[in-house]
């Protein structure tokens, strides 16, 4: 039989997180036969709360069949303690570091550093954003790509401002800049398109229907886990998409499990969006990479 155990903790934020807006960030780290995985749901993302995970890993403690797990994040923490477990053979590495896209604070300084990936956050009025970008862009001068994220924050007319705003920028993608499906769908021949959101709310074999949709960001904590972010990934193959793995703010111990799936989806693995930690007080990665052990 399993043995399992299971611990809080706590992290003090250099910002409140988003979503919440709390100073600390608070999960559990789950010991399943001495491999650890981290149970930590993202407040204002996440289905289930703090305290339905910490029900769900007492019963799992007090011997429910791990078949029956019911949440997302509970999953990633059962999955990732498995995979260390077993030396992480489901999964294994073809990269040997993994790159890592930044995502605010000192531009300059992170660009001397090493990193050659960006991602801003545009969830804002749409010209005032647009603009924002294009000096961002003129500031980056071509020397990393730019990734832009609007999480569902406009309307379809509202994107189409922005995205007019913008023309003249080269942008690798734009996450979920509109609020349902069918506005996603009507802007595809237009934009850049990445899924993030949307990914919780339909399936692998779904994906088909999202040809010309160029990038899949995967976050395993909202997901559900290793397994369901490795059948996105193969899909994405399938209509020409690139997945990005990306953190939920979970500790480093969560994030070094998140570049160790990046790694296995490719020898040479789109940046990542890992750069959560540093709101954590962790260590920022050498060189803007994550080695893979």
């Amino acid at each position: 039989m399993m043995k399992i155990h299971y611990q809080p903790y706590e992290i003090q934020l250099r910002a409140p997180l988003p979503g919440s807006g709390e100073w600390v960030r608070r999960g559990f780290y789950l010991n399943v036969d001495g491999g650890i995985g981290e149970v930590a749901p993202l407040p204002g993302w996440s289905r289930e709360t703090l305290a339905d995970t910490e029900t769900e890993l007492r019963e799992l403690a007090a011997g429910k069949p791990w078949e029956e797990i019911r949440s997302a994040s509970v999953w990633f923490g059962w999955e990732c303690a498995e995979q260390e477990r077993k030396g992480w053979r489901d999964y294994p590495a073809l990269a040997h570091e993994v790159p890592i896209n930044a995502l605010g604070g000192d531009l300059e300084a992170k660009l001397a550093a090493g990193c050659r990936c960006v991602k801003l956050k545009v969830a804002g009025e749409p010209q005032a954003m647009a603009k924002w970008v294009r000096e961002q862009a003129q500031q980056i001068a071509g020397r990393v790509s730019l990734r832009l994220d609007a999480n569902r924050a406009w309307s379809e007319a509202e994107a189409r401002i922005f995205l007019k705003g913008i023309a003249d920028v080269n942008y690798e993608y734009l996450e979920e800049p509109v609020q349902t499906r069918a506005e996603l769908r009507n802007l595809i021949p237009e934009a850049r398109l990445a899924l993030d959101e949307t990914l919780r709310e339909i399936s692998p074999l779904e994906l088909l229907d999202w040809v010309g949709v160029r990038a899949l960001v995967l976050k395993p904590t909202l997901l559900g886990g290793l397994a369901i972010s490795k059948a996105f990934a193969q899909a994405a193959e399938a209509i020409g998409a690139v997945p990005v793995v990306s953190s939920s703010f979970e500790s480093e111990m969560g994030l070094a499990a998140l570049a160790r799936l990046a790694a296995s989806f490719s020898a040479n693995p789109a940046p990542a969006g890992l750069d959560t930690g540093g709101l954590m007080e962790l260590p920022e990665p050498a060189g803007w990479v994550m080695a893979v052990g």
